[in-house]
C-alpha cells in the first residue's frame, strides 16, 4: 500500500510557481495560481487542486493558453465591471474579478464582475472565500462546456456550471458551499 507523502505548503507553492515560471508565466500570476490550487486541494477539492497543473502545463506548452495575458477591465461602472482575461490562467482572472467586486462593495455595498476569454479557474470557493475575508457575501459562478444531458435527452446540452456561495455568520462558522449544478463536477467523471 502506498504511504501518503507530506509536503510543506510553502515548498509546494514554490514548486508550482517554478513550473509555471518555466513556461513563461509571470511570478505574480504563478503565485496566484499556486495559492488557489493549493487552497482547493487543502479544502478537499482534489479534482480542482494540484491535479489541474498537468493540464495547465499542456495548454501552455501547446500555446492554447496565454502565459502573459493583458488582463483588461473592458467595461466598468461604479459597482460592476467586465474583465477580458486574454486567454490567461483562470485563477488570475478570477482573483482580479473578485478584487474588483470587493473594491466596489467597499464603496457601494455591492460589486459584480464578469470575466470573458478565460480558462479553468479551479474551485469556485477560492474566490467566494475572498469575500469572507472582507466581511462580505461572495457568490461565484461560471459557465462550462456542455457535458451533461437533461432528463430524457440523448446528448449533452448543459454544463456543470459551478456555483459557490460564502456567507459570514458573525461569531459562528461561515456558510460556504461549492458545487456543480449537475450530478457532479466534470473532473470527477
Amino acid at each position: 500500500m502506498n504511504q501518503p507523502i507530506y509536503i510543506e505548503q510553502d515548498k509546494l507553492k514554490a514548486f508550482v510557481q517554478d513550473v509555471l515560471r518555466k513556461l513563461g508565466v509571470p511570478d505574480d500570476h504563478g503565485k496566484m495560481t499556486a495559492e488557489k490550487l493549493i487552497m482547493a486541494h487543502l479544502r478537499g477539492f482534489d479534482t480542482h487542486g494540484l491535479p489541474c497543473l498537468p493540464g495547465y502545463v499542456e495548454c501552455l506548452e501547446q500555446d492554447r493558453m496565454n502565459p502573459v495575458p493583458s488582463l483588461e477591465v473592458t467595461s466598468k461602472s461604479p459597482w460592476a465591471s467586465q474583465v477580458d482575461a486574454d486567454n490567461g490562467l483562470g485563477q488570475v482572472a478570477g482573483t482580479k474579478a473578485m478584487e474588483l467586486c470587493l473594491d466596489a462593495a467597499d464603496t457601494f455595498g455591492i460589486g459584480c464582475s464578469v470575466v470573458k476569454r478565460s480558462n479553468h479557474f479551479g474551485a469556485a470557493s477560492a474566490y467566494s472565500l475572498m469575500a469572507l475575508e472582507r466581511g462580505c457575501i461572495g457568490i461565484v459562478t461560471s459557465n462550462a462546456s456542455k457535458v451533461t444531458a437533461p432528463f430524457g435527452a440523448a446528448e449533452p446540452l448543459l454544463g456543470t456550471n459551478p456555483l459557490s456561495v460564502a456567507v459570514p455568520a458573525g461569531g459562528n462558522a461561515p456558510f460556504v458551499i461549492d458545487m456543480a449544478t449537475s450530478e457532479g463536477a466534470r473532473k470527477k467523471v
